[in-house]
């Protein structure tokens, strides 16, 4: 499964919340620049237990040396959610996919 369809519009949605928040200074970002593949690495180990029971493989293509200014928190956190939702509907021996590309 491919992060497309739904995964955008779930992650379109968590922006917004989160913007709405930033906008009444409920949450604060800490960006930093930080490698991407790092925060990636993050996100995949909080979901890697239930994708083991499901006999999901995770797979991430991302540049090791590549560097963003983001918060990396908040984007493990909503890259987290996405992929909980895609091991939630992968069925069981799918594969899950993240490609990042500059």
């Amino acid at each position: 499964m491919h992060l497309t369809g739904v995964c955008r519009r779930l992650l379109l949605g968590l922006a917004f919340i989160k913007m709405s928040r930033l906008e009444t200074g409920i949450f604060v970002l800490h960006m930093e620049e930080t490698r991407l593949s790092d925060t990636i690495a993050g996100a995949m180990s909080m979901i890697l237990a239930e994708a083991e029971k499901k006999n999901i493989q995770l797979w991430a293509d991302c540049d090791s040396q590549l560097t963003v200014k983001h918060d990396p928190k908040w984007t493990a956190e909503a890259i987290g959610n996405i992929l909980d939702n895609a091991v939630k509907y992968t069925p069981e021996g799918g594969t899950i996919s993240i490609l990042v590309r500059p």
